[in-house]
């Protein structure tokens, strides 16, 4: 199981390095029941834009990951829909896709950056 755990905490870690230089971010919301959470998505939009980011929600009851990555105008996209979504397919999108935990470990990375 620990081999396991160190291969999540390396994959999370270069998604959330590989959103360092991203300017802007798609947040994704799900209309499915139980992974319906557009409170959240508002949530997260404001501390990316309060951060001097873009950001938009996008809205969908499946996510089409072609679809997604022909959306130029988002550097990264962030899930708040199936949480497994992030784990199981990351390999099937260019751009990285983050938990809404990570997304928070990238701006104060950026924070950081910024100040220094």
């Amino acid at each position: 199981m620990d081999g396991h755990r160190e291969s999540a905490r390396k994959q999370s870690r270069g998604k959330i390095m590989g959103s360092i230089e991203a300017k802007s971010f798609g947040i994704m919301v799900s209309t499915k029941n139980g992974q319906h959470n557009m409170a959240l998505g508002m949530l997260l939009k404001e501390r990316i834009e309060s951060a001097g980011f873009g950001a938009g929600i996008l809205v969908a009851n499946t996510f089409d990951f072609e679809s997604l990555d022909n959306m130029l105008e988002f550097d990264a996209f962030v899930n708040t829909a199936c949480p497994r979504i992030a784990v199981d397919d990351p390999k099937r999108i260019r751009k990285p896709l983050l938990s809404a935990n990570e997304l928070m470990e990238v701006l104060k990375l950026k924070a950081e950056i910024k100040s220094n």
